[in-house]
């Protein structure tokens, strides 16, 4: 006859290795269970660089990375969903649910509402520091979504395929910004004024489609942002060269991290654009059983997935900094690459 125990009589080491081997789901419920469990989880899962919460119509999807640790390569995905709120600005009832690796939905039986929620996940991931991530249209106000993460500290805005009055008021709300993300959002003219207000901004990060509006030359030149990707990139060979030109003069971009560009698709470059692109600059070519193995500031696809590098070069500014310029490929993909100081 098998004999039961309880698993917290179990040393301590023991429960750990048990853990490990537990689900996203076992551990999420684990740790509701006492104070003592959630110091368990919190050990298990390590402290977490950020939280990201993606608002999408009446979800929430509360996410955090764990592909560093080898034994738990896996998203962890918490949704919050309700139909109805008692107050424009208050706290919410949610279900919560647990999303696995097959897309199962796993349901949280304890009731907790919105703002209890966003404090368990700030206590078991050890982190205040959020990413928001808006998506097409949330369902709450904005002015709920500001009390809701009240107590955090909110390092990124993204938003992906909103309508431009929506993305302006999203900007309006979560000033200043750090770390900014623009993408699939139709801008028009009237729209610019204000945007540059925050892209001129000394930004952490900043990120945008050719969807959402050009980043032409003038205003790359008047950025001041640690790392640029810009994806869908119109801007010509010529202008790259100006960039260049420019950033060794020491006249543009003076923190600039990592420059990453991808080419609109639907462009045929010339069959010289790399040389075009160095066209009297002073440069040293890296040769292929040399190339630098560069490394990506921020998580990206077009660091994480490449087929193919073209080439390798370096360059040095008037105040002694080096640049690495590497053209790469994804596919049909071309993207050029500016790495300062690796």
């Amino acid at each position: 006859m098998a004999t039961s125990f309880r698993f917290t009589k179990l040393p301590y080491l023991a429960r750990l290795l048990v853990m490990r081997m537990m689900t996203t789901n076992e551990l999420v419920s684990y740790s509701l269970t006492s104070r003592k469990s959630v110091y368990m989880v919190r050990s298990v899962f390590g402290k977490r660089d950020y939280i990201e919460a993606v608002l999408h119509n009446e979800f929430i999807n509360i996410c955090t990375n764990f592909e560093e640790i080898e034994w738990k390569r896996e998203r962890i995905k918490l949704e919050l969903y309700s139909k109805s709120q008692k107050s424009p600005n208050g706290p919410f009832e949610v279900n919560a649910t647990v999303r696995g690796d097959q897309e199962r939905k796993y349901p949280l039986r304890k009731k907790l509402d919105s703002h209890e929620w966003i404090a368990h996940f700030i206590r078991i991931f050890q982190s205040r520091k959020f990413k928001l991530l808006f998506d097409r249209r949330s369902d709450y106000s904005l002015g709920l979504i500001q009390n809701l993460f009240r107590d955090t500290e909110i390092i990124g805005i993204g938003i992906l395929n909103c309508g431009r009055l929506y993305a302006m008021e999203i900007l309006r709300s979560f000033k200043p910004i750090r770390q900014l993300m623009l993408i699939g959002v139709n801008f028009i003219d009237f729209d610019m004024e204000e945007l540059q207000g925050y892209i001129f901004q000394n930004l952490d990060y900043f990120k945008i489609d050719g969807g959402s509006f050009q980043l032409g030359i003038n205003r790359l030149l008047a950025m001041d942002c640690k790392i640029i990707e810009v994806w869908g990139s119109s801007m010509s060979v010529d202008n790259l060269n100006t960039f260049i030109r420019r950033w060794i003069a020491g006249t543009t971009n003076r923190n600039l991290v990592t420059l990453t560009i991808m080419f609109d698709t639907t462009r045929r470059l010339p069959p010289n654009y790399r040389q075009r692109i160095l066209e009297n600059i002073q440069h040293s070519v890296k040769e292929k059983d040399h190339h630098k193995k560069l490394r990506a500031p921020i998580n990206s696809s077009l660091w994480a997935e490449v087929d193919y590098i073209e080439a390798q070069y370096e360059i040095q500014g008037v105040d002694k900094r080096m640049a690495t310029i590497q053209f790469d490929m994804k596919g049909e993909q071309v993207r050029f690459k500016f790495v300062v100081g690796q």
